[in-house]
């Protein structure tokens, strides 16, 4: 499962639930470029280009099937 926070957050959002959810699933924690912890992501202008770094990075760590929840 990939969480995702909304504009203006961060990736701590996720801190409670993160624990509870791993028993079940494997979760990975994304902060958004230019949010909380994300390393040098070139700044995107739109949602569409935020998506594709999202998905770029999941498939640079071998990650081909998720599910995605967004805040």
């Amino acid at each position: 499962m990939v969480l995702l926070h909304g504009f203006c957050e961060t990736s701590a959002i996720w801190k409670e639930l993160i624990n509870e959810l791993s028993a079940s699933c494997e979760v990975i924690v994304i902060d958004l470029p230019g949010f909380g912890g994300s390393q040098h992501l070139s700044a995107p202008t739109s949602i569409s280009q935020v998506a594709e770094q999202v998905h770029e990075f999941l498939a640079s760590i071998n990650i081909e099937k998720y599910w995605l929840y967004v805040e």
